[in-house]
């Protein structure tokens, strides 16, 4: 499970500053544009963003510094490339706006605020045999699953649905569009829901599942169309997304989280 990280110190929110301030020019927001479909030598970009190669070259050392792009020697010519292609894909999103704008009322502040201490003060006062004992993470969880996709029928799992209609319902109340982002979290087995996105032509569908066997089966489910699919097997207690998702579904996944720290994680 991953640990809230703490409080930065002033040094480390000086070097976010630094960052900040080095990403925030436009020649060399101009350069990382360039790079971002591939490397280039210095030649090829200074076309690119009309700028003289002098000028050019010393943003490029300042990017290279902050280890933000990097470069190699092809032949007599060196060319320049992203070095930390995750920082700059989230810049790229950030600039052209593709990012999620969260509006809270204060009434669903206090609200929420008024829920998490409830749940907090729920946990302290269960004692530890009121639940059992189940890691966060690891192989044990892994083999679980495992076994219970190979060993049972779809008929015999307790949260079957040959269709989801309440997810259904949820999804037209949205009126999400068919490029939007969606992940199945313990989509796994027979789980209906991707076979139902992509019945609605949705483009950019997600399974997560801890169970390579139940990814497995569901492929199978889906038949050729499988490969319109992003599988993920990861635990959801320890997943860290790449990218983010417009919409997260999951029937039960919470349901079989029953300690406070997977739920937390």
């Amino acid at each position: 499970m991953k640990t809230v990280p703490g409080p930065m110190s002033n040094a480390a929110w000086r070097e976010k500053t630094e960052l900040l301030r080095v990403l925030g020019h436009p020649t060399r927001l101009a350069l990382l544009t360039a790079l971002a479909d591939g490397p280039k030598c210095v030649g090829d970009v200074q076309e690119l963003v009309a700028v003289r190669q002098a000028n050019v070259s010393q943003h490029l050392a300042v990017l290279r510094r902050e280890k933000i792009v990097d470069w190699h020697e092809s032949g007599k010519l060196r060319c320049y490339y992203i070095a930390r292609p995750a920082l700059v894909k989230a810049l790229m999103a950030f600039i052209a706006g593709d990012y999620a704008v969260v509006q809270r009322s204060a009434e669903w502040v206090r609200a929420s605020a008024r829920t998490h201490a409830a749940g907090a003060k729920s946990s302290r006062d269960r004692t530890c045999a009121c639940q059992p004992r189940t890691k966060s993470a690891g192989p044990d969880r892994v083999a679980h699953w495992n076994r219970v996709y190979r060993a049972k029928p779809d008929a015999d799992l307790s949260w079957y649905q040959d269709r989801t209609p309440l997810s259904a319902k949820i999804l037209d109340r949205l009126a999400l569009p068919l490029t939007a982002p969606v992940i199945d979290v313990g989509g796994g087995g027979p789980a209906a829901f991707a076979g139902e996105l992509l019945d609605r032509g949705f483009t950019d569908v997600s399974v997560l599942d801890v169970s390579a066997a139940g990814l497995q089966r569901c492929r199978e489910r889906l038949g050729d169309r499988a490969r319109q699919v992003h599988w993920l097997r990861a635990d959801i207690t320890q997943f860290t997304p790449r990218r983010q998702y417009d919409f997260w579904h999951d029937r039960a996944v919470f349901h079989f989280l029953t300690t406070a720290a997977d739920r937390a994680a």
